[in-house]
């Protein structure tokens, strides 16, 4: 699944969400004077509101005129009568993001191309993987995996060689694009690679690479937008 697809889905999971906890921006709407927090959730509108500035923040690095228009609207939520007021305005900030992503006018094209190819490239290990070919799928995800560290180091504007492999890659990037727990987490599995390309093949076994095939989907998915 592309990229955009996926953050589309989960727009649309967080603007159908917005009425279970928010009842009145629905029924109230066209009375908008007279919206209130009846029936409001205030701890389903607390992981509501955190997941939307997780995924705000995620888009064009944090720069996006979506994420400035969200929290501004967090600075004026003490203006309004009601929170549901708040949510109703966030709400229409979200549609207006899925529109823009509908319509092509929105996000880092090259960092979404680099997505799509590794993507396709972790597609080709899972077969592999399925096929019991764990060592050939290691050094695949492996790539993957190194060539998204050099995709981010660009996106932070941050200085390296072409020589770089993940090590380096991976300590320049830590502390600016992931924390510390990220970051012990790549240096495993670059071992792993490593062990894969030079022939150790005893020295893990298939449930590991799967392992790895995960972790690395997810951090591609959550770090090329």
């Amino acid at each position: 699944m592309k990229l955009e697809n996926r953050i589309l889905i989960q727009l649309t999971e967080l603007i159908e969400e917005a009425p279970k906890f928010a009842p009145t921006i629905e029924s109230q709407k066209n009375n908008f004077g007279q919206m209130t927090d009846g029936k409001f959730d205030h701890e389903r509108y607390t992981i509501w509101n955190t997941r939307c500035l997780n995924l705000l923040n995620r888009i064009e690095d944090g720069k996006s005129i979506h994420l400035k228009k969200f929290l501004n609207e967090e600075e004026k939520s003490r203006k309004y009568h009601s929170i549901s007021i708040n949510v109703f305005y966030k709400v229409a900030i979200l549609k207006a993001l899925k529109i823009d992503i509908e319509t092509g006018n929105f996000f880092n094209q090259s960092l979404l191309l680099s997505a799509d190819v590794f993507g396709d490239i972790l597609e080709q290990a899972k077969h592999l993987l399925s096929e019991n070919y764990k060592d050939a799928a290691a050094v695949m995800i492996g790539a993957v995996l190194e060539s998204t560290l050099r995709k981010l180091c660009e996106k932070h504007q941050l200085q390296f060689s072409p020589k770089d492999t993940i090590h380096p890659l991976n300590n320049l990037l830590k502390d600016k694009a992931y924390n510390q727990i990220i970051h012990k987490q790549i240096i495993t599995w670059a071992d792993l690679r490593n062990k894969a390309a030079h022939g150790e093949f005893s020295e893990y076994d298939i449930n590991q690479v799967s392992d790895m095939m995960k972790w690395v989907e997810e951090f591609v998915s959550s770090n090329l937008q």
